[in-house]
């Protein structure tokens, strides 16, 4: 069987961990061995989990480790600080609850910790080493003489010693390739100690958060019986890895029920060797068992000093980077500098760039139009503000057309990523945000480009149906491809609403659009009715997501990290809504009497009751932005690549923004002029600090720019049609396996 074999199309979307026996590990026949390391590899290759049986760890030995740790986490909070592991130099000693953290929007994992480990250094090596830095002493807990015994932390070793060479025959290398890369072996041994987790569970502390393994692979020892272990599939569904009688996870004993003991194991090879072939894949804890649980992995890798080297195959495509070889730190140990061996291939900073886009760009374009429209508004305008008007206005038709062919480039070169962002649950909301980026041109060129003759009114008009046509074509598949997953709503923000906005945004398309058309026209009370329908639909199903919000953050708190920015989409619906009901029932003064329809003073009923309306909705717009701003300061993680979410400061307000201009006008109340043109100035200055911390982001790579590694795997296709290719041992380069056929047949 070769390399990429094993891998079938829909691997990654497995239910189930596979199970594979250990009895033949330590046979002397090669088929035999052969067969096991097949099993191995198509675990690695369609999983990246699987559980062990026939390990050869005794339950007696783990028992007494369990026994041991459960010793150590009963003892006070004060006498585990005194080894806490920020004392020591080489990371070892304890962890308190929270101090890990694996997802950023996260309080911290709910779990604490030991770290021990390998205590003396290799031959040759220094305090200053790779090795020397993580090697070192442990530190122990004075109270409990016993509990330096290190019987399972030895066991677990020489299984992972066994393992290896497992490891290599799947990898189609020598079986003894690791075996002098694995004299002092990075093994790392945590005893865990997870809290029940009771009632309604906090997305934000879990045991231990969304994450991949270090190491080579994980060996873990996992509490029969609780539940705890889940995996995440290609369909970003959680699958239960649970107590499974005769398993060893190299991450857990699984059921209490048989007398072997059970382990889980977890292979993140891809962070040493063959990403995304070996998958390193996604795994998380949750103790909701209602009881302590406890757990003890041992990270396993080779040597602190070996190295890595990225192999590529000449004569093919650049190959991605999961062709990895281990290699001494001092030369290669497979090609070196001989003829045969190939070097890195290197990518443009402009494949980078494109590769790295994503629809998250467009929330610029809107905060450029939002200052327009806002500055537009003010009461007190003059020439020279129309001038500044225009200018934002063509930044914003620059930023959009820039957008909008990069997004496309990156469709044509790098289909899958494009797919990719197409499909992610956190990403794709932002896709209908070209629509709005959209609106705000036309009504930019409503303000700018109609008055000074350069733009038809009936040019305008087609607009609108162009509008509406591209808002539907792009809400709606976006909203199936959405909510054809489920969603944990502890984790719900407002931006979650961006897949409506756009049909929302209709009615104020429709009055702006209205502006520039004849009452008399019968174009117009089509333009006025559409306006309604859409409104109507956008907010109430906004509202729904309100609801969803307001429910959200009674259950979690305010939100935090980058969805406090999030805080703010929350005024959009209320405010444009207000805005938009008001405007089309002021239209609707001169188009419904005019074309005779309902009765005379129907447009009268309607302005009325469209100002009682508007006015709640503004009540409720104003409650949002100011309980998005109390606790934003503190709320916001300062951190510049996550700027673009700061963007949402911007664009949401214009509704309630411009509202209280309107409002104004209605009731004469020169208090809302001066609101409105505070507002209106601190947009500005928003805008323009938003702006240079976006330029500095993006001049620091930390925004819009993808790894080398990410550009190359998917600019390959043989990574795509999973061409079967192998490791040359000789000539350390990648090679088709099947040499007889031609190179044509293996590029199809």
């Amino acid at each position: 069987m070769t390399l990429l074999a094993s891998i079938d199309e829909d691997s990654a979307s497995f239910q189930e961990i596979p199970v594979i026996d250990l009895a033949m590990i330590s046979t002397e026949d090669p088929d035999s061995k052969k067969a096991l390391a097949d099993k191995v590899r198509a675990a690695c290759v369609n999983v990246g989990f699987f559980y062990v049986t026939n390990h050869g760890i005794s339950e007696t030995i783990i028992q007494e480790a369990v026994d041991r740790s459960k010793d150590f986490f009963s003892l006070p909070l004060e006498d585990k600080m005194m080894i806490e592991n920020k004392k020591s130099p080489n990371f070892k000693g304890y962890s308190p609850l929270l101090s890990g953290n694996n997802d950023p929007d996260n309080d911290g994992d709910l779990q604490e910790g030991f770290e021990f480990g390998l205590e003396q250094i290799a031959q040759g090596q220094d305090n200053s080493s790779d090795e020397g830095v993580m090697a070192g002493a442990n530190v122990w807990p004075s109270q409990l003489p016993e509990f330096r015994r290190a019987a399972l932390h030895n066991a677990a070793v020489n299984l992972g010693k066994k393992l290896f060479p497992l490891f290599a025959l799947a990898l189609d290398l020598p079986e003894n390739f690791f075996e002098d890369k694995t004299q002092h072996s990075a093994a790392l041994m945590k005893m865990l100690h997870y809290p029940p987790q009771t009632g309604p569970v906090d997305g934000r502390v879990l045991g231990i958060g969304a994450h991949t393994d270090w190491e080579c692979f994980t060996i873990l020892w996992q509490e029969p019986g609780i539940q705890a272990l889940q995996v995440l599939n290609s369909n970003q569904e959680w699958i239960d890895a649970p107590p499974t009688p005769g398993t060893m996870v190299i991450k857990r004993p699984i059921s209490p029920l048989d007398e072997s003991v059970h382990f889980l194991l977890i292979p993140p090879l891809s962070d040493d060797i063959l990403d995304d072939v070996f998958k390193s894949t996604v795994h998380r804890a949750i103790n909701r068992s209602g009881v302590r649980r406890y757990s003890i992995p041992l990270f396993f890798g080779t040597d602190y000093g070996v190295k890595l080297e990225t192999l590529f195959w000449p004569a093919l495509p650049p190959l991605p980077s999961y062709f990895f070889v281990m290699q001494d730190s001092s030369q290669s140990e497979i090609g070196g500098n001989a003829p045969g061996s190939a070097t890195r291939p290197t990518v443009s900073a402009i494949a980078r760039r494109i590769h790295g886009w994503s629809w998250q760009a467009f929330p610029i374009g809107m905060g450029t139009g939002a200052v327009y429209v806002t500055l537009a508004g003010l009461k007190d305008h003059n020439s020279a503000l129309t001038t500044v008007e225009i200018g934002f206005y063509f930044i914003n038709m620059i930023l959009f057309v820039l957008n909008s062919v990069t997004l496309l480039l990156q469709a044509i070169l790098y289909p899958r990523q494009a797919w990719r962002l197409l499909q992610d649950p956190v990403k794709g909301v932002f896709v209908p945000l070209i629509v709005l980026s959209f609106a705000t041109i036309i009504i930019g060129t409503i303000n700018y480009a109609v008055p000074s003759g350069f733009v038809h009114p009936g040019f305008v008009y087609a607009l609108f149906w162009v509008y509406i046509t591209f808002s539907l074509l792009t809400c709606f598949p976006m909203i199936l491809i959405w909510f054809n997953k489920p969603h944990d709503l502890t984790h719900f923000t407002p931006a979650y609403a961006f897949l409506i906005f756009p049909m929302m945004l209709v009615g104020v398309v429709a009055f702006n659009v209205l502006r520039v058309m004849d009452a008399t026209d019968p174009r117009a009370l089509g333009v006025l009715l559409v306006g309604y329908f859409f409104q109507g639909l956008g907010f109430f199903m906004t509202f729904f997501y309100l609801c969803i919000y307001v429910i959200r953050v009674m259950t979690t708190g305010f939100l935090e990290g980058h969805q406090a920015n999030g805080a703010f989409v929350a005024c959009g619906p209320p405010g444009f809504t207000a805005l938009a009901l008001i405007n089309l029932a002021d239209h609707a003064r001169e188009i419904l009497p005019v074309h005779g329809h309902v009765s005379e003073n129907v447009g009268e009923i309607w302005y009325a009751g469209s100002i009682l309306a508007g006015l709640l909705l503004y009540g409720l717009a104003v409650f949002f932005f100011v309980f998005g701003i109390l606790p934003y300061w503190f709320k916001l993680h300062k951190h510049l690549n996550e700027i673009l979410g700061c963007w949402a400061l911007t664009f949401p307000n214009v509704g309630w923004i411009a509202t209280t201009r309107l409002l104004g006008d209605i009731f004469d109340i020169q208090g809302l002029y001066i609101v409105h043109m505070f507002m209106a100035i601190l947009m500005v200055f928003t805008w323009v600090a938003l702006f240079v911390l976006t330029v500095v982001a993006f001049w620091r790579g930390l925004i819009f720019r993808s790894q080398e590694e990410d550009v190359l795997k998917d600019s390959l296709p043989s990574h795509e049609k999973g061409i079967p290719t192998v490791v040359d041992e000789e000539k350390g380069i990648a090679t088709p396996s099947t040499m007889s056929e031609s190179q044509s047949e293996h590029l199809q």
